[in-house]
């Protein structure tokens, strides 16, 4: 999964299919998207072999990317991030 702002170009979003992401969080007009919206897509998608996070290297993604997984353990959900 992917996240990042909904500023100029949502980046990533337009990577979702087979082949490619399977959910994108889409956070507000350039701010990078919610812990909250990142575990809930997170869980959407989970289907007990983990979760992989792609995103672009700013410095509210990394922050929201990085909280996530600390709560998704908790719901036995394994997270790595790229």
């Amino acid at each position: 999964m992917s996240g990042s702002d909904s500023g100029h170009e949502p980046t990533f979003a337009g990577f979702i299919g087979e082949g490619g992401l399977d959910t994108y969080a889409p956070g507000e007009v350039f701010t990078s998207p919610s812990p909250d919206q990142i575990i809930e897509a997170s869980l959407v998608v989970h289907q007990g072999s983990g979760v992989l996070f792609l995103y672009g290297n700013d410095s509210g993604n990394a922050m929201n990317f990085d909280i996530s997984p600390e709560i998704l353990v908790e719901e036995s959900i394994e997270c790595h991030s790229v």
